[in-house]
């Protein structure tokens, strides 16, 4: 084997780990959208989380409206990747409403599933996820408008 092969061999190859590295990093993906029901004055977002970063649109109640988009800390980002691999999302409910139709509804998608579920119907396991989700925004100084919690 000349030189020149062995060398562009070697190059390839430690491009291409590189490359799977910054792919497995950039994988994680979740949906979370907290809706305000008929109640006008409960905090209304959504909140899309692509690799190292994610999309917030303010659409009521909160202390940033519009969209935006933030960074998310690798620790931050490990941890969610963690959390919701260990939580066997996929064997959740798609829903986990009661029989008030008109309270707020929150929605986390992840992978191909989704679930939706009311604040007193959810599983704990459900609402820790949730709760690690919105330390996002409480990382970039976002929270519901203080009179409407």
């Amino acid at each position: 084997m000349n030189t020149f092969f062995k060398i562009y061999l070697t190059i390839t190859i430690f491009i291409s780990g590189c490359a799977t590295k910054n792919t497995q990093e950039m994988t994680f993906e979740a949906s979370y959208i907290k809706s305000k029901g008929r109640s006008q004055n409960k905090p209304y977002y959504s909140l899309y989380i692509i690799g190292n970063s994610f999309n917030y649109n303010g659409i009521a109640n909160m202390s940033l409206l519009g969209e935006h988009t933030f960074k998310v800390s690798k620790t931050t980002l490990n941890t969610l990747k963690k959390t919701f691999k260990e939580s066997d999302f996929n064997q959740f409910e798609k829903s986990y409403i009661g029989n008030t139709r008109d309270l707020p509804l929150t929605y986390i998608t992840y992978g191909n599933h989704e679930t939706s579920y009311q604040e007193k119907e959810a599983p704990e396991k459900l609402k820790k996820l949730a709760q690690l989700i919105e330390v996002l925004l409480a990382q970039n100084n976002i929270k519901p408008n203080s009179e409407n919690n």
